[in-house]
């Protein structure tokens, strides 16, 4: 859960400070700082559009008149998530936020990227937050058999379809995203409808009579518009 309080989140090396204006609310020191759409800190969740940033050295109350915070770019240490734990073999890979000081395995509803795991420890994971592009900017793969929900945050999100399935893909997270989908095995008349916030459309059909059927799109800042498509995909 969120932090209510400040927490000593232990420092394995402090690189720099940005200072950045707050946004309403309250931010604790110790927990992990982001930047929202508006340029604004905010506490880290997984919510789209937000980009981790670091630790935050300070608490901060907008309501007490701060209005801006100082957030460490750094290597440090977080709670393990409960449910989907970072585990030793994650070292070297990118982990996700669950609250602003906890980190996950894989990534959640909006694939925030939290840094890159360095340690994990019986008390927390170590995570390297000294900037750069996380996977949902240099590439990754999902997965979906059947429906399900497609992650903005991953390039390629596979699918095995049979019968009539469906899927959703959430809106991007930031202008220029692209976000493809490849049917790799089809079968049992298989159709897939995908449901977007599309520049002019809201329904992808892909009626696939084999695989490799593919459909390639990149967000606007308002809608998925069409980057490529192959011939047989359908747009309503």
């Amino acid at each position: 859960m969120p932090a209510t309080a400040d927490r000593n989140s232990t420092a394995e090396h402090l690189e720099r400070f940005v200072r950045l204006p707050l946004a309403a609310g309250t931010i604790f020191a110790g927990t992990m700082g982001a930047v929202n759409a508006s340029g604004n800190a905010v506490p880290a969740s997984d919510t789209a559009g937000l980009v981790v940033i670091g630790r935050v050295a300070e608490r901060v109350v907008f309501a007490n008149g701060d209005t801006n915070v100082l957030i460490e770019r750094g290597v440090f240490k977080y709670k393990n998530s409960a449910t989907d734990a970072v585990d030793l073999n994650d070292v070297g890979r990118a982990c996700y936020v669950e609250d602003d000081q906890t980190v996950r395995e894989t990534p959640g509803t909006n694939a925030i990227f939290a840094g890159w795991v360095e340690l994990v420890e019986s008390d927390g994971v170590t995570v390297s937050q000294l900037g750069g592009l996380g996977p949902a900017a240099q590439g990754g793969v999902q997965a979906i058999s059947d429906s399900g929900a497609a992650l903005p945050g991953p390039l390629l999100t596979t699918l095995a379809v049979t019968g009539t399935d469906a899927v959703t893909l959430a809106d991007g997270t930031y202008i220029g995203q692209q976000k493809w989908f490849r049917v790799l095995s089809a079968a049992s008349t298989p159709i897939v409808t995908i449901t977007c916030t599309g520049s002019g459309f809201t329904t992808i059909t892909m009626n696939p009579a084999a695989a490799q059927m593919f459909v390639g799109l990149f967000w606007t800042g308002a809608a998925w518009a069409v980057l490529a498509n192959h011939a047989s995909v359908a747009f309503s």
